[in-house]
């Protein structure tokens, strides 16, 4: 019986809407950056969608959904079945330079979350700063001793090639130090990237978006993947943040979503998010907690058809659900 009403669902025709699976609305997506360019400090950690193709999911979700603003839920207004909130991770510089004037031709509202320790590209997550480093491997030429020298921080792993790629990419929080290392070696500098390349928004860019009719939250101060740290330094992480935002662009609410997912979250912290913010937003998900005002996610960013994607990821939770 499970069997069939799965494949009855993701047979329909018209479009999938959560109701139909047994969950809440709405329907949250979160996306991170939207470029036609390669983005050294994006491109090796996940796929992002070039301008064409984040059009045509914006397209398909008007069309086929009710599009809400953050504010309806701040309001506790009761949404339609078939809402949908369009929501954006990181503060990318391209959040106002690309996203936001697309976001405004077609009348959409959105909300934006800001690591508030990357504002004005004052530091980089060292995820990125790993994106980096595998990117100067690929384009340029470096001695061998650099190679056997950046070889020896993976010893379990070859010189170069895919190898090196995928242990560099298995740096943790917790070995931040080896991220020092490779940089020196290879002759990198974050900070004259950042000078450079301004990944992140400024302050005067995230006012625009602001006075612009966008909602603005927190992203906690540095990104760091919650579950690593204790209780007290995962609510630091979340409030402080919300705070510098809250002070520094002047909002009448507080809303924040979490950095990675919610993995090793205990229930006395979404208890504490409940007494500090007004909405959290968070891990991959569809299955609200609305007694701790706390609304999940997900991302579309790797999927080249919106519908598709929505119709996979409701099966996914469906089999979660039920099995």
């Amino acid at each position: 019986m499970f069997y069939d009403t799965l494949k009855s669902l993701l047979d329909n025709e018209r479009k999938p809407v959560l109701q139909d699976y047994g969950f809440q609305p709405p329907l949250i997506l979160y996306y991170h950056t939207v470029s036609d360019e390669s983005l050294p400090h994006i491109k090796h950690l996940y796929k992002y969608k070039d301008i064409e193709f984040f059009m045509k999911d914006l397209d398909y979700l008007a069309s086929h959904y009710t599009i809400i603003s953050p504010q309806d839920l701040l309001d506790k207004k009761r949404v339609p079945g078939d809402s949908c909130l369009i929501t954006f991770d990181d503060g990318f510089t391209e959040c106002r330079d690309i996203i936001a004037p697309i976001l405004l031709e077609k009348g959409i509202e959105a909300a934006f979350f800001l690591n508030s320790g990357f504002i004005g590209n004052k530091d980089m997550y060292f995820r990125n700063q790993l994106s980096i480093i595998i990117d100067a491997l690929e384009n340029n030429q470096y001695s061998q001793t650099q190679l056997e020298c950046c070889n020896a921080l993976f010893p379990d792993h070859m010189v170069d090639g895919h190898e090196l790629k995928e242990a560099i990419l298995t740096v943790g929080y917790d070995k931040k130090e080896i991220i020092t290392k490779a940089l020196d070696i290879l002759e990198l500098d974050i900070n004259d990237y950042l000078k450079t390349k301004k990944p992140y928004m400024d302050i005067e860019d995230i006012k625009w978006l602001k006075d612009n009719g966008f909602h603005i939250g927190s992203h906690s101060i540095d990104h760091t993947p919650l579950h690593k740290l204790p209780f007290d330094e995962q609510v630091n992480q979340m409030i402080e943040s919300t705070d510098y935002v809250q002070n520094t662009f002047d909002l009448p609410y507080r809303i924040s979503s979490l950095p990675h997912n919610d993995r090793g979250l205990e229930g006395a912290f979404f208890h504490q998010m409940r007494q500090s913010l007004d909405l959290l937003f968070g891990g991959h998900g569809l299955t609200h907690k609305n007694h701790f005002n706390y609304f999940k996610r997900v991302n579309p960013e790797h999927s080249r058809n919106i519908r598709f994607f929505l119709e996979k990821q409701y099966g996914i939770q469906l089999v979660k659900k039920y099995l």
